[in-house]
């Protein structure tokens, strides 16, 4: 077990180390890997940082990829974790003023990056299914599909078309308020 504490504020990290392993000690190619669950805890808010560090056998060159969460003491996910244990990390701030139509909140694609990709595929038929009902739906009572932020428009470069934005999502974000935006997820 690892132990930090600071003396500054007094805040107390631990954790346990992923399962390191020297690949090709004596023939091939040599290369570190780095597997297995991290749970780092901060003692002084209880809030826990949950790493995934995918194993080599499972990804192959994308070997040194991880995940994680961070976790408030009721276990709310704040954060989010993504990157390559060996280069960088990007932390991810998952926001209570996030329409609940942002990708970024895509239960399938969470699953996904935390190497759950069965969970992730079953998740990912759910999600369809239910877009699949709300169209019959749609269908049924006559009401058409219309972009909440865009609007289609003609190129009269091309003569394609394309989306051009009509405003109104900044100001939703501000207030934290999205009304009448559906509940994809």
């Amino acid at each position: 077990m690892c132990h930090v504490k600071f003396k500054s504020d007094g805040q107390h990290f631990s954790w346990k180390k992923p399962v390191t392993t020297v690949h090709n000690i004596l023939v091939g190619g040599l290369f570190v890997d780095q597997e297995g669950d991290v749970v780092v805890t901060n003692h002084f808010t209880r809030e826990q940082c949950i790493v995934h560090f995918q194993p080599a056998k499972k990804v192959q060159d994308d070997y040194k990829r991880l995940t994680g969460e961070v976790r408030d003491v009721e276990g709310h996910v704040s954060y989010r974790i993504l990157g390559a244990w060996d280069t960088g990390l990007e932390l991810i701030s998952v926001d209570d003023v996030c329409c609940q139509t942002d990708c970024r909140i895509r239960t399938d694609i969470r699953l996904l990056e935390c190497g759950k990709i069965d969970a992730s595929a079953n998740e990912k038929h759910r999600l369809e299914e239910r877009q699949r009902a709300s169209r019959r739906q749609r269908d049924l009572t006559g009401e058409a599909w219309s972009p909440r932020w865009f609007v289609p428009k003609e190129d009269t470069d091309s003569g394609t078309f394309c989306y051009m934005y009509k405003g109104g999502y900044w100001k939703a974000r501000l207030k934290g308020q999205y009304p009448d935006s559906p509940y994809i997820y």
